[in-house]
């Protein structure tokens, strides 16, 4: 994915190149989505904004409808940006329901972003993030997914990656844990890496490791039914052990 980003930052120093539309970033709380969306407006080098859709909904008729309009001609004109729309799956549920729960203003808001990521010219990346991707595959049968360049999957870090984390969070919390560490921690997430660390500042290692229960663990299946999905449906975000290991080849 950091590949794919630097390679898009052609349409945002180039105005004669077509400005990329942005990416869905699908995975596990915790495999470092949001923080993709963090780094990705600073290797475009513009601004960040995070649309927050359940914090523009009001009590008033047509108050919610109003607030995503003015939100939304905002970000038009602080343009170019990044668009962060984080859990976008949570932010839109209730889409199909709406006319009956809500009077149709969650329909009518969702019909607003849909159009405005459509229509809109100015020069903005949308970067959203999704634990769960079967609840947008409903809402608008695929409409949504549509309006991304692409879909990628953020899965488990591999050992090589999980060792970078590991060093990463040494120099940030001036622990000492060796790197070898990281093949005991296979199913773990960045966040979780990052908990284990702080822990082991106030418990010890040991003590650290053993009250780490990974997220894995406890959604196997639903993850592994996500990882079969994107397999024919996204690109991959990280890469596998393997693929780790064939590209420090390639570099040496």
């Amino acid at each position: 994915m950091k590949k794919y980003i630097h390679n898009r930052k052609k349409g945002f120093v180039n105005p004669e190149l077509p400005t990329p539309k942005g990416i869905l970033l699908v995975g596990l709380p915790g495999a470092g989505k949001s923080l993709s969306a963090k780094v990705i407006a600073s290797v475009l080098d513009v601004w960040l904004i995070r649309l927050d859709i359940s914090a523009l909904k009001g009590s008033l008729v047509g108050e919610s409808e109003r607030k995503m309009r003015e939100a939304l001609a905002q970000i038009d004109a602080v343009s170019p940006c990044v668009v962060w729309i984080d859990e976008i799956e949570k932010m839109l549920g209730g889409v199909q329901s709406s006319n009956r729960t809500d009077g149709g203003t969650t329909a009518s808001m969702f019909g607003y972003l849909l159009t405005w990521m459509q229509e809109s010219k100015t020069r903005k990346y949308i970067v959203a993030t999704c634990n769960d991707i079967s609840d947008l595959l409903q809402i608008s049968q695929g409409a949504l997914i549509r309006r991304f360049d692409d879909v990628f999957f953020v899965d488990l870090p591999s050992l090589e990656e999980r060792k970078e984390i590991v060093e990463i969070m040494n120099a940030r919390y001036k622990t000492r844990i060796f790197s070898e560490i990281a093949q005991s921690m296979d199913g773990w997430t960045g966040a979780e890496i990052e908990k284990f660390h702080i822990a082991s500042i106030y418990d010890g290692t040991q003590e650290a490791f053993e009250n780490i229960h990974p997220i894995f663990k406890q959604n196997e299946t639903l993850i592994e039914k996500a990882r079969n999905w994107a397999k024919m449906n996204a690109r991959l975000a990280n890469t596998t052990d393997g693929e780790a290991v064939q590209e420090r080849r390639k570099i040496k």
